[in-house]
């Protein structure tokens, strides 16, 4: 079902033409567009650019996503999503998602539920359970200390609190 001529040339986004999105549909591609960050930044294929990439646009996220729900007219918050959105196609595309979209997408097809709706209604079990898993791993599992930390790391991105933790 791939094929090149299904890439365009050019996608040109202005951000001035999403101010009529409806607030569900807003919220829904603004928590896929974030989910698109998280994923491949929790991911066992995750590299050093598509770390960068991720990081800042969870952060960008953390504040545009709000604003553009409670602002629907906000150019700049819109802007910014774009751009999450944007960074999410690339990060996804070098370092994978997880298992939210692997529940998400197959789901959407059996239910028709809106595809971002699904994602921000699974992200957070998705999330709790593999933090479940990693938590219980023993202290000495190198790997395992690593996605800890990467865990916690979203959760301080998520709420720009230095202190936060993933279990509170």
């Amino acid at each position: 079902m791939r094929s090149d001529h299904m890439l365009p040339r050019v996608a040109l986004i202005d951000a001035r033409l999403m101010v009529s999105v409806p607030p569900a549909a807003t919220a829904h591609s603004g928590m896929d567009a974030l989910t698109q960050v998280i994923e491949p930044y929790l991911s066992n294929k995750a590299n050093p650019i598509t770390d960068a990439l991720c990081i800042h646009a969870i952060e960008i996220a953390r504040d545009a996503l709000p604003r553009v729900f409670s602002h629907p007219h906000d150019v700049d918050a819109r802007s910014n999503m774009a751009y999450v959105s944007l960074v999410g196609g690339i990060a996804l595309a070098n370092a994978k998602l997880g298992g939210v979209h692997g529940i998400a997408g197959p789901l959407g097809g059996i239910i028709g539920a809106p595809h971002g709706a699904l994602c921000a209604c699974l992200l957070p079990h998705v999330l709790q359970c593999n933090w479940a898993i990693l938590k219980d791993s023993p202290e000495d599992d190198h790997e395992a200390a690593r996605y800890r930390h990467r865990f916690e790391h979203v959760a301080r991105l998520l709420t720009g609190k230095k202190d936060a933790t993933v279990e509170g």
